[in-house]
């Protein structure tokens, strides 16, 4: 079977290694230099773990996260949209009490930081900014 990557490369692999591998994964490597730099990257990586604590954001009621504030008990919130390559684009709002939150970090210390890192969860490439002012952060960003 041919596999098709972004019509950038196409990969020949037989139906009996595809079907013989545990996962249903296909590899493939180019050259024995791709293996070594990919060794390389491996062995030379730390985990996030190691160097920062991250959490994700709470877990709320998406139909009660709104654009304007609709009452003086709402605070501003970042989604994911919220956030593009190093800034921050506005804010929604939202009524952060505990039958309004379903899960995810729940700790006002944790998701209202200053000056934390906040990573989008969304879309295909890795997006981050710093958030100076100590935004709440909602579950499609990491903090």
């Amino acid at each position: 079977m041919n596999i098709d990557i972004c019509e950038k490369r196409v990969y020949t692999v037989s139906q009996q290694q595809y079907l013989g591998n545990l996962n249903f994964e296909f590899s493939h490597c180019c050259s024995s230099n791709s293996l070594f730099l990919k060794k390389h990257i491996e062995e030379s990586s730390k985990k996030l773990s190691d160097i920062c604590s991250t959490f994700t954001g709470f877990i709320g009621c998406s139909a009660k996260i709104t654009l304007n504030r609709a009452s003086c008990r709402q605070i501003e919130v970042l989604k994911g949209e919220n956030v593009g390559k190093f800034k921050i684009s506005g804010n929604f709002y939202y009524d952060f009490i505990p039958e309004n939150i379903k899960g995810g970090t729940k700790d006002m210390k944790k998701l209202a930081r200053k000056n934390k890192i906040i990573i989008r969860k969304t879309g295909k490439n890795l997006i981050a900014a710093l958030d100076p002012r100590g935004y709440i952060i909602e579950q499609s960003l990491y903090g």
